[in-house]
């Protein structure tokens, strides 16, 4: 029997209540618990902070949490959970001494990247840290694109709108004309801009991509997990690869 054959798969424990959002959300916020190992009442600006799911799961566990974004539809969603979320840039942030800055799934597309993440050292207090969590556009090769072509199909034929098949021969051009930063370009500017940054690679990321088109569907947490599972799954295989980037940095 070759090893494919032996391959046994258990059925993912349901929990029908949980949103994709939540499983996302849960799966960035294990990230920073990891980095503040337990510290409570810590100061967050959250950059990028889209419509607020983690900012609120933060502030839920005690801590401060800023959320800014250009968005203005992003910004009135965060509102309207209960935070004070400001329309801006990193630029338009006065206060200081933040425990820590988080770019989730925001640097790749931040410009000027060495100016802003200068910014954020300047708003960190002592011992403040920034955490990226991100990924690299330019690990994504042609298992990689095929495999995630299959989950949208599968997803396509349940009635789950997806989103267009990746042309690895033109996805880096598109990438590179919307300015998108390389995974090598996030981690270079890092490093010039703090000390001691530690740098993980290779982790589930595309799993993401499908949690907005899902949020709305009954049981939509147990369908992300599935997802990221499967994914973890390839990666662990090496029959894709991995694209997640995690990045922490401290002042």
């Amino acid at each position: 029997m070759d090893e494919a054959s032996s391959i046994k798969f258990e059925a993912a424990p349901k929990n029908s209540a949980l949103k994709a959002t939540d499983f996302a959300t849960q799966h960035t916020l294990q990230f920073i618990e990891s980095v503040t190992e337990g510290r409570p009442n810590l100061r967050f600006l959250e950059v990028g902070g889209g419509k607020g799911h983690l900012a609120k799961a933060l502030v839920d566990k005690g801590h401060q949490v800023l959320p800014i974004d250009v968005s203005e539809e992003a910004v009135a969603c965060a509102r309207s959970l209960g935070l004070s979320a400001k329309q801006t840039d990193i630029f338009g942030v006065n206060d200081f001494a933040f425990d820590g800055i988080l770019f989730v799934q925001s640097l790749h597309h931040i410009n000027p990247l060495g100016q802003s993440l200068a910014q954020a050292a300047r708003l960190l207090g002592k011992g403040g840290f920034v955490l990226v969590d991100d990924f690299s556009f330019n690990k994504i090769d042609e298992r990689t694109a095929v495999w995630f072509q299959g989950v949208q199909n599968l997803l396509a034929a349940g009635g789950i709108d997806t989103f267009h098949r990746i042309d690895i021969g033109k996805a880096f051009n598109h990438y590179s004309e919307h300015g998108i930063h390389t995974g090598e370009e996030l981690v270079r500017a890092l490093r010039s801009a703090f000390r001691n940054v530690d740098v993980s690679e290779g982790g589930a990321y595309l799993y993401r991509y499908f949690v907005t088109k899902m949020e709305s569907r009954p049981g939509s947490g147990d369908f992300i997990k599935a997802i990221f599972e499967w994914e973890e799954f390839q990666i662990e295989k090496r029959f894709i690869q991995g694209i997640g980037l995690r990045v922490v940095g401290f002042k």
